[in-house]
């Protein structure tokens, strides 16, 4: 699940915002496209381990704009 998060999420503050806006909500299960659901405990775990991942435009730098040798 790690690889996917950190490629696709746009970057890291937008992930802390949307765990902030859905951590009190009261969710019964997340449901990925790819993998297995998340239920119970697992959520809030989840929600807690997205909103400090490091990804997206916040993992680039320099190095990911330059011309090849």
């Amino acid at each position: 699940m790690e690889p996917f998060h950190r490629r696709y999420m746009v970057s890291k503050k937008v992930l802390k915002w949307w765990a902030a806006m859905v951590k009190d909500l009261p969710i019964e299960t997340i449901a990925p496209q790819h993998g297995a659901p998340l239920k119970g405990a697992a959520i809030g775990e989840f929600i807690a381990w997205a909103q400090t991942l490091d990804c997206g435009i916040d993992r680039m730098s320099l190095r990911d704009y330059a011309i090849p040798p």
